[in-house]
């Protein structure tokens, strides 16, 4: 049996990771992992400073040494503050703060043994965020930069390591740890923000998505209204001279009208009253409930109502299964019985037999409510379920459907912030599943 989902809304983890990115630019998100990185920058430079000193007996100058990195946690403070109010920053911050940790970095690097420090490697740090995050031009710029500074390291003396005579596996560890900690923190660095752009970009995608329906709708919208103000009063004609030429027929006893006649009227009067239904339905309430806010109902009441837009013979042909018996249900309650009242129509439209019923399971599944709605029709094929939920895509004859209902369905439910999946297969009948969070929030 072939599944399709139609909706499907962010799980809690991912909308409460990254909720909100879509309305955040690239450089915000960007300098939001760089302010998290120049944090652990600073402890661990603080952290180096306070073993090499108190460890290693290194004579360091820890006046300069703290300037340097009072100056990377002032900076770092300043720039906190400043992400704080905008969430549209320039381009060129990014690689002015990179050139920035490049100068303190260099100062820091001169004070503990110039080119002989082996942390002299996280200078590559630098050149790898800003290749990665920074334009081409910006990218060039930090990388000569970089190059002049670790040049001027040469020139230094070393009067820290030298003087020290610190056992050769000493510098051999370090090295090890310099070469250990530029890797970890680059491809943290890296991977993080890139899956953190690509959450990014999906948010985009799926607003994008959002808003196109939402366009499509409300051109629908606009046809239906101009459809109804143009066909209902021909409609309305045709409707009552239909009645009044099947008053007349049965009216005269002497001239019995012929059985064709009293059908073919009769046929006028049905297809009139379905071309008001479908007027009806292209409207579908969507527009008047697009503001509904959450309102508290029991499932028997919403049975009750969803019955209301069924006629007589559908309502026989309906078998509820309710689970819920009287549990409060919170949701949106017209949009909800729009959405559940058009897949019924599409079930008992599908079962054209009058001995298959259309059964209507009502259930509590975990944290979600679900309403399963399962036909016994003919179901449909893997290649038409793969557009379903498409406007103007049925599966239906011209006669029966525009293919209009699904598709209302799908953006009912997206306002329900719910899931609607179908499972059919060819000649075993269709299962739609409707379900939504139980706590609406």
């Amino acid at each position: 049996m072939q599944r399709i989902i139609l909706t499907q809304p962010l799980s809690d983890h991912v909308a409460e990771q990254y909720d909100g990115l879509h309305t955040q630019s690239k450089m915000f998100i960007v300098l939001r992992w760089l302010c998290h990185l120049r944090w652990l920058a600073v402890i661990g430079q603080a952290l180096a400073i306070a073993l090499g000193y108190l460890i290693l007996q290194l004579p360091l100058p820890l006046v300069s040494l703290g300037g340097l990195v009072g100056g990377a946690l002032g900076s770092n403070l300043l720039l906190w503050g400043y992400l704080l109010n905008t969430k549209s920053p320039p381009q060129a911050l990014v690689p002015l703060v990179l050139m920035l940790d490049v100068i303190l970095l260099t100062g820091i690097l001169a004070c503990t043994g110039g080119a002989s420090n082996p942390f002299c490697v996280f200078y590559l740090i630098h050149v790898a965020m800003a290749a990665v995050v920074a334009r081409p031009g910006w990218s060039w710029a930090v990388l000569v930069m970089t190059l002049l500074c670790y040049a001027m390291m040469f020139l230094v003396t070393d009067t820290v390591l030298l003087s020290s005579e610190l056992p050769t596996w000493v510098l051999r560890a370090g090295s090890w740890i310099a070469w250990a900690l530029s890797a970890v923190v680059i491809t943290y660095f890296v991977g993080r923000l890139r899956t953190t752009l690509r959450a990014r970009e999906k948010q985009i995608t799926m607003m994008t998505q959002r808003v196109h329906r939402t366009d499509r709708l409300a051109a629908l919208t606009a046809l239906a209204a101009g459809a109804a103000h143009e066909l209902g009063s021909p409609l309305g004609t045709i409707m009552l001279a239909a009645s009044e030429l099947q008053h007349q027929a049965t009216q005269n006893p002497d001239a019995p009208p012929s059985k064709h006649l009293v059908e073919d009227l009769a046929l006028i009067a049905q297809q009139a009253q379905r071309c008001r239904r479908i007027l009806d339905s292209m409207n579908a309430d969507t527009v008047r409930h697009a503001d509904e806010q959450p309102t508290d109902f029991t499932a028997a009441q919403l049975v009750d109502e969803i019955k209301t837009e069924l006629r007589a013979d559908q309502c026989d042909k309906l078998i509820v299964h309710d689970r819920l018996r009287n549990r409060c249900i919170t949701s949106r309650k017209h949009t909800l019985i729009q959405a559940l009242s058009i897949l019924l129509h599409n079930a008992l439209d599908a079962s054209t037999d009058t001995s298959s019923p259309v059964t209507f399971t009502l259930q509590k599944s975990g944290s979600q409510y679900q309403f399963i709605i399962q036909d016994q029709g003919c179901g449909i094929d893997e290649q038409q379920i793969q557009h379903l939920g498409e406007p103007f895509r049925t599966t239906k004859s011209p006669q029966q459907g525009m293919g209009l209902g699904l598709f209302l369905a799908r953006l009912m439910t997206e306002q329900l912030h719910g899931q609607l999946s179908l499972h059919s297969a060819a000649d075993k009948g269709t299962i739609a599943v409707l379900q939504f969070d139980v706590n609406p929030n």
